[in-house]
């Protein structure tokens, strides 16, 4: 697997003593967004074990190399406020630089803390810079990059027409470049909008062509984000829930709820859970999502607050 393979590399990398520090933190900031798909807390413990001593040492890592770790880290596991505070010194940096492919990525990256603190208008108004950069330049994977942040924040925000405009247009834009991709990126957002919009036959009819890939899939970010969707259209078209399906989730939701963006898999797991009769397992996950393991700072979504009750 190529995620795998990136990782060990890096990793590798982080820790060559022989390496400069300069590079070490670069391969650690790589490290750290390919491990955000696999959601192992142990690998950005051996990272931090690494790049801490490095922050300190003589000759310094370059200061864009520790913003970006900085950022990276915050968004993930620390204080989202510092991680805010960080990513708009980054864009500064990368202004000066006059590097827009490198200034797009910032944006991009700087949209995650100030989305999961509800910062929607400064969160869009970065995506559409970076949407900008794309097109001003002719930069393709940028541009298209950019409409997929824009359909989260519109997604997050449960503006799902809105959401579903920018997953069509980047489906046209890979099919106006002829671009080809094994990446199951769009399919599943668009999927995963159908059925938040109780559109749950062409969820179902957007997952058929792709159902044996989204459960093969080892990276525990995507594989929570498969399952939900196939099994909240179970549960969107009263068919059976598979008991199966759901067990193969529970450990990979549990491994994965600490990290952002997890609202989704508890809603479906907790209800498929209720669904099967396991009640006071369903409950003990939800609590423990909304009090200990949710990252947003934003009010629970319409759907949790249903499951809990109305509290």
């Amino acid at each position: 697997d190529d995620f795998e393979y990136i990782l060990a590399h890096s990793l590798a990398c982080v820790e060559d003593r022989t390496a400069s520090p300069a590079h070490r933190v670069q391969a650690a900031n790589q490290a750290m967004v390919v491990n955000d798909c696999f959601c192992d807390t142990t690998v950005v413990d051996r990272i931090r074990s690494h790049v801490e001593p490095l922050l300190a040492s003589v000759p310094q890592p370059d200061l864009r190399e520790v913003l970006t770790y900085q950022l990276i880290y915050e968004t993930s596991h620390g204080d989202l406020v510092r991680a805010v505070e960080v990513a708009r010194m980054l864009i500064t940096t990368d202004r000066r630089s006059e590097l827009p492919a490198r200034l797009a990525r910032t944006l991009r990256f700087a949209t995650l803390p100030l989305r999961l603190l509800g910062f929607w208008e400064e969160a869009e108004a970065c995506a559409r810079e970076s949407l900008s950069i794309g097109e001003t330049y002719g930069l393709t994977s940028v541009f298209n990059t950019s409409l997929d942040v824009l359909a989260n924040i519109a997604f997050d925000r449960g503006d799902f027409r809105s959401a579903r405009a920018w997953v069509e247009m980047a489906v046209y834009q890979e099919h106006a470049h002829s671009l080809t991709t094994t990446l199951l990126g769009l399919p599943t957002a668009a999927a995963r909008i159908a059925l938040a919009d109780g559109r749950v036959e062409d969820a179902r009819r957007i997952v058929q062509p792709i159902h044996s890939r989204l459960l093969s899939d080892r990276r525990t970010r995507s594989l929570n984000c498969s399952l939900s969707i196939l099994l909240g259209i179970q549960l969107g078209s009263n068919d059976e829930i598979d008991p199966e399906m759901v067990d193969r989730l529970l450990p990979s939701y549990v491994r994965g709820r600490g990290w952002a963006f997890h609202d989704e898999p508890t809603e479906i797991l907790v209800s498929c859970l209720q669904h099967l009769g396991r009640k006071a397992e369903a409950e003990e996950l939800l609590q423990a999502y909304v009090t200990t393991f949710r990252r947003e700072r934003w009010p629970l979504p319409p759907t949790l607050r249903r499951l809990l009750g109305g509290r």
